[in-house]
């Protein structure tokens, strides 16, 4: 059985811009970085995940253990995590709890990143991939003539994909102390976040799918189909077109993403980010249906997923705005979720607004853990 889970934290909650503006209602002392370690340290042991995936900006939570005649295996939350953050508290933390981790640094000058850890007791770590997401697309010759198109759009397509900083975890495990091993090639993302670049998310999830098939190919075959697992904070609301292409297998060109596509445009300096971000947010919510398509294709994973956690309501809250953005999925060839291992808690609203949003006195960071238990088929 695995526990699966996907958080995400603030390294960067005490910059101006987020103390000012994005989390002026939390208290300097919930911001702080020791404070916060110490919820994440917390979160992490207790859900005691045979998998926990952490992604932006620093560790969140893992998952509890569950009996089963076969047993199943956890996962725990994305979120990302400086080099430094991993190198001296993270991985010496888990490593005293029984866990191996391996670390991938985002592209350019971006300090975060994204870890990925297991518990030695259940895995073995076979090989670890870093797939750079910024260029991924030009190795599929159908993303890479979309990309390379003559238009302005696809220009600003290009750019945003280039200069995402996006880099994904491509990991492949194998069980141990249980018979026979099994396999699970275990993938750990998270997307670029302009509101507007839809196109941009869709291509890189096109692009790391199909990178993960290749990867797969190339292991030796004989025993059970492995599995695969694909944890992240995709940046993407549900009705996008990210969770269509990862639960249908396709996307069609008169997908509406593409049409909101065309309004991205990619802004490089970080200070000016910030200064246009409420705008961003407030021009993200008008309808965009008079937009053409300039930019747009049928495209398609290798496989469909399934998404764990579906009933959850919220991966996402601060005193603006409570969304679902973070997301798990499996191949349901060769994994399903574990009915027998009862549910876990999902905060609603009320609970997590309790002290004007996330971070707060209970939660490291703006984001929740998403947790699953998964046993092979």
């Amino acid at each position: 059985m695995f526990l699966i889970g996907s958080p995400r934290c603030a390294v960067g909650a005490r910059r101006p811009f987020a103390r000012n503006e994005l989390y002026s209602y939390c208290p300097d002392e919930f911001l702080a970085v020791d404070f916060r370690k110490q919820l994440v340290a917390q979160e992490l042991i207790a859900y005691r995940p045979d998998v926990a995936c952490l992604q932006v900006r620093r560790p969140l939570s893992g998952a509890a253990p569950a009996a089963a005649p076969d047993p199943p295996r956890r996962m725990g939350p994305p979120q990302e995590v400086t080099q430094d953050v991993f190198d001296t508290w993270l991985a010496p933390l888990l490593a005293a709890h029984g866990f191996a981790g391996s670390y991938t640094q985002k592209t350019g000058s971006s300090a975060i990143g994204c870890a990925t850890f297991v518990a030695a007791r259940r895995w073995r770590i076979a090989a670890t991939h870093a797939v750079d997401l910024t260029a991924e697309w030009a190795e599929c010759p159908d993303l890479a003539a979309l990309v390379n198109g003559p238009s302005e759009v696809a220009a600003r397509l290009k750019r945003g994909l280039e200069r995402s900083t996006t880099v994904a975890q491509a990991m492949l495990l194998e069980s141990v102390g249980e018979g026979a091993p099994r396999r699970l090639w275990l993938l750990n993302t998270h997307l670029f976040g302009h509101p507007d670049a839809t196109h941009v998310r869709l291509v890189q999830v096109c692009s790391l799918m199909r990178k993960a098939a290749r990867l797969a190919a190339k292991k030796p075959a004989g025993g059970p189909a492995p599995g695969l697992v694909l944890c992240g904070d995709f940046n993407s609301l549900p009705d996008e077109g990210v969770r269509e292409l990862l639960e249908k297998g396709a996307v069609g060109k008169e997908h509406p993403d593409w049409r909101r596509g065309t309004r991205f445009k990619p802004i490089d300096n970080r200070k000016d980010r910030e200064q246009a971000w409420f705008d961003t947010l407030e021009a993200a919510a008008q309808s965009f249906d008079d937009l053409a398509a300039e930019v747009c294709g049928d495209i398609a994973v290798p496989a469909a997923l399934v998404q764990a956690c579906r009933e959850t309501s919220i991966t996402f809250c601060t005193d603006q705005t409570q969304q679902v953005v973070d997301y798990i999925y499996f191949s349901a060839e060769a994994l399903a979720e574990d009915a027998g291992a009862g549910a876990f808690p999902d905060f609603d609203a009320a609970a997590l607004t309790a002290e004007g949003g996330l971070p707060s006195r209970s939660f490291p960071s703006d984001h929740v853990a998403l947790v699953q238990d998964l046993v092979w088929r």
